[in-house]
């Protein structure tokens, strides 16, 4: 990973924290300990939200397993078996070229307090299956 992808990266962890936060805390009441996966390759530039529209799904192990598949690494699987859901989230931010994982909390601020805030805007969030495609080509 090289520094522009981490600053890129740290820009849209903060630009999206209320909403990763909340995620988190509803994946995790939902399934269990897991992370956001973002998929950055898909990303589409949108003029209603700075930085455009990023999809990402909340997975735990045990969906994946489902899969067959498991975490694409020991960092990712570590942090997810680590963190403390009551004040931290799990983010991979994923690409063909690169996979990035980060761990973090906010201080003063909960998962389950983004959740509050911000959980009911979730449902808004769902991208359904060809609606990135149509926002990409502005049909």
């Amino acid at each position: 990973m090289g520094k522009q992808d981490r600053s890129a990266h740290l820009t849209f962890l903060q630009r999206n924290a209320d909403f990763l936060l909340a995620t988190g805390w509803q994946g995790y009441q939902a399934h269990g300990p897991g992370a956001i996966l973002i998929d950055a390759d898909r990303a589409v530039p949108d003029p209603q939200w700075a930085g455009g529209i990023t999809p990402g799904v909340y997975v735990t192990r045990a969906m994946l397993k489902e899969q067959g598949l498991d975490w694409p690494d020991p960092d990712i699987k570590r942090m997810v078996r680590a963190y403390n859901p009551q004040t931290e989230i799990v983010v991979a931010i994923l690409s063909a070229a690169d996979q990035d994982y980060y761990r973090f909390g906010i201080k003063g601020k909960t998962p389950a307090a983004a959740f509050a805030a911000v959980g009911a805007q979730l449902g808004e969030m769902v991208i359904e299956p060809g609606e990135l495609e149509r926002w990409a080509t502005g049909s």
